[in-house]
């Protein structure tokens, strides 16, 4: 047998195994299973079973610094004022995935969580609360002078 038919059964033999293996088919694009995986804001609230738009709400508050000398490190801390929150989630809206974070809250604590983010580029960082069977946000822009995301 030549070297060349040999490479060429290899390679006929290596594409089957692996297209019978489903290794060569993309199929259809389906949604991300994880809202981490999620690659807009809109992906995040569906894996997040948000259907509808979040209300705006003054009982929910997000404390950012306005400009952040580094992307990497920036504090934030959210409160809710709102009864019955169980759940608030931090969206940076111009990351490539976008949710940072995920606070739940037992019954009858008071929903508040610090932490650090990071950001890519300026952008609008969006506090989701689930309160029973409704969701409010907040949001506020924050100016990153240096990247934290690659940048």
């Amino acid at each position: 047998m030549q070297r060349r038919t040999l490479l060429q059964a290899a390679v006929v033999t290596g594409t089957g195994l692996a297209a019978g293996n489903g290794l060569l088919w993309s199929g259809p694009a389906q949604a991300a299973t994880s809202p981490f995986e999620a690659q807009s804001v809109k992906e995040v609230l569906q894996a997040l079973t948000i259907s509808a738009p979040p209300q705006n709400s003054t009982a929910l508050t997000l404390t950012v610094p306005p400009i952040a000398e580094d992307g990497g490190l920036i504090p934030v801390t959210v409160t809710s004022k709102l009864e019955g929150t169980t759940q608030i989630s931090l969206l940076v809206e111009k990351n490539l995935m976008p949710l940072a974070a995920i606070f739940n809250f037992p019954e009858g604590t008071k929903a508040e969580a610090s932490t650090r983010i990071k950001m890519r580029e300026t952008s609008a960082v969006i506090a989701i609360a689930k309160v029973g069977d409704k969701t409010y946000q907040t949001q506020q822009e924050i100016k990153v002078t240096v990247g934290g995301c690659g940048g």
